[in-house]
């Protein structure tokens, strides 16, 4: 049987974007077989915007988001036909997820660059891990507002993207209607939901969507996966669990071995070594409060 060749391109497209970068890259391929998708991560082109920034002549039109349009590399709005899509974030599944820094760097756990608030919390006022692992109730989310996150993440969500043109409204209604949380962490969204994104990117560029609804494996899923705490997602009705996803591999460890592994990472580096970001900063100290 003789292979089927790729339709010829007709476009080439330029994908600089966050760790989302190659799952929206594959939806984009599958959603428009004509053009030709090139994608690059962030610190991939840090590395060497050469390697991108001589060629951009090349390329018909660079999606990128908002925040990287312009940086101290390039202002792409100014070199290139450009397409802003905004990165998904969303919280509300995972209100207790933090990052830590040690200088200019990210702190590395259990879960790569996924920390929990109170987790870091309990080290840093001296609980023992058997206190840590018992903040992790219902009383406890209520009193810090775990459970108070989905409006404002919504509204955040929706409007990102209205500002660029790309109503989602209709696609977040989908994947709120499905039995598992759309988002596996607060950064790292499901597949589906990229190839939603993919769809109105290539019908905002005049082209057909030739997606069939198909998508391409989720590699997201092979990095670290912050749970939904059973008491959050029972409140939207998804499955939840304290276990937690290792990056790299297809593992998890429960809430008593990521609370033991986080403590070890923070023991190695030392108390004054540790800095919270500022916008997780506001958090940590509603935390210590109730202690």
């Amino acid at each position: 049987m003789n292979a089927v060749a790729a339709p010829r391109a007709e476009a080439r497209w330029l994908l600089l974007f966050n760790c989302q970068a190659l799952g929206l890259a594959n939806c984009l391929s599958l959603a428009a077989p004509s053009v030709a998708v090139e994608y690059c991560d962030f610190p991939r082109f840090r590395r060497n915007p050469a390697e991108f920034l001589d060629r951009i002549g090349e390329f018909d039109l660079v999606i990128t988001s908002p925040q990287l349009q312009r940086t101290q590399y390039a202002d792409f709005g100014a070199l290139a036909p450009t397409r802003l899509v905004p990165t998904m974030v969303f919280d509300a599944y995972h209100p207790d997820l933090c990052l830590l820094h040690v200088g200019e760097a990210l702190l590395k756990g259990p879960l790569g660059d996924y920390h929990s608030s109170l987790v870091f919390a309990a080290w840093r006022q001296g609980l023992s891990t058997s206190d840590a692992r018992r903040l992790f109730n219902t009383k406890t989310y209520e009193r810090l507002g775990y459970f108070d996150r989905w409006a404002p993440a919504r509204q955040r969500l929706l409007s990102g993207f209205a500002a660029q043109g790309l109503d989602i409204a209709g696609a977040f209604a989908r994947w709120t209607d499905a039995p598992s949380a759309f988002m596996h962490s607060v950064n790292h969204p499901a597949i589906r939901c990229l190839r939603d994104v993919a769809r109105l990117v290539v019908r905002a560029a005049g082209l057909e969507d030739r997606s069939a609804h198909l998508a391409p494996h989720d590699n997201l899923l092979n990095g670290p996966v912050f749970p939904v705490y059973p008491e959050i997602a029972e409140r939207y009705s998804v499955e939840g669990a304290y276990r937690f996803k290792l990056g790299g591999q297809y593992r998890h460890v429960d809430l008593a071995e990521f609370i033991h592994g986080s403590y070890e990472a923070y023991d190695r580096i030392g108390r004054e070594a540790i800095a919270v970001p500022a916008g997780y900063a506001p958090m940590h100290e509603r935390i210590v409060q109730t202690f």
